[in-house]
């Protein structure tokens, strides 16, 4: 009779990390960091990393999810934060691990478009036309770019006219 027990007990467990093994899988797959977290409870919670047969998609899931986990935490800061260089880094870090999604693509843009916007303002800024400021300004203000160059075509459009003219 224990030999039954010990027996369904052993294909329960069994059963149940194929599952969580199955599961992570297929969430690495599409980079499901939902399920990948779930799933990696019930790995620890069954000792699976320790486990010869476990090991590698185990470990690999775990890796993954921290990768997600931290892309994520860039992407929201970088543009809360509308700063190129942590633009530019949270869009390396999901491409060195095939990371794509919308939120990927929508801190992609941002950052092409902080990029294009600081090279317009220093257009703008060289050769002193009023409506190339304005515009590099008002694409600036709409997003919330903070730089130099941005408090420099402030500056530069709140001038008298005639003194914006001599400049010229």
């Amino acid at each position: 009779l224990q030999e039954i027990k010990d027996a369904r007990a052993e294909l329960s467990n069994k059963a149940a990390k194929d599952e969580v093994l199955q599961k992570l899988w297929d969430a690495c797959q599409v980079f499901d960091e939902g399920t990948l977290a779930i799933e990696m409870e019930k790995a620890d919670a069954l000792g699976m990393e320790q486990q010869p047969d476990c090991t590698e998609i185990v470990a690999h899931a775990r890796q993954l999810l921290a990768n997600i986990t931290s892309a994520r935490q860039w992407m929201a800061e970088s543009t809360a934060n509308v700063n190129e260089e942590q633009l530019v880094y949270a869009v390396e870090l999901c491409e060195s691990f095939g990371y794509e999604t919308d939120e990927v693509a929508q801190c992609r843009g941002m950052r092409d478009t902080v990029i294009q916007l600081k090279s317009d303002a220093t257009y703008a800024i060289r050769v002193l036309e009023k409506p190339l400021l304005e515009a590099a300004l008002q694409g600036s203000d709409a997003i919330g770019l903070r730089s130099d160059d941005v408090e420099e075509m402030r500056a530069l459009l709140n001038y008298p006219k005639d003194k914006f003219l001599q400049m010229q």
